[in-house]
């Protein structure tokens, strides 16, 4: 028996960014540019958002949605806590 057949070979790390209430998404450009996932709040759809205004500072699906795309996020989920 040799340990080498009984130990699984390392894993890449993994980066996961969790960010709370943000209306600004690309705040985060930096720190998710290289992650494998973003967990970010989207309280309202479009349509509410211009409804409500900026001023609780939640974002939208949308909003959340194209900064991911634009920074080539693999996985992103949408939450609010």
């Amino acid at each position: 028996m040799r340990s080498a057949d009984y130990i699984q070979q390392p894993r890449k790390p993994r980066k996961i960014v969790v960010a709370g209430d943000n209306d600004t998404p690309a705040l985060l450009a930096q720190e998710a540019s290289d992650a494998d996932v973003l967990v970010h709040e989207a309280t309202y759809t479009e349509a509410i958002l211009e409804k409500v205004g900026p001023a609780p500072m939640h974002s939208s699906a949308k909003r959340v949605a194209d900064f991911a795309h634009a920074v080539q996020l693999p996985n992103l989920v949408l939450t609010h806590f």
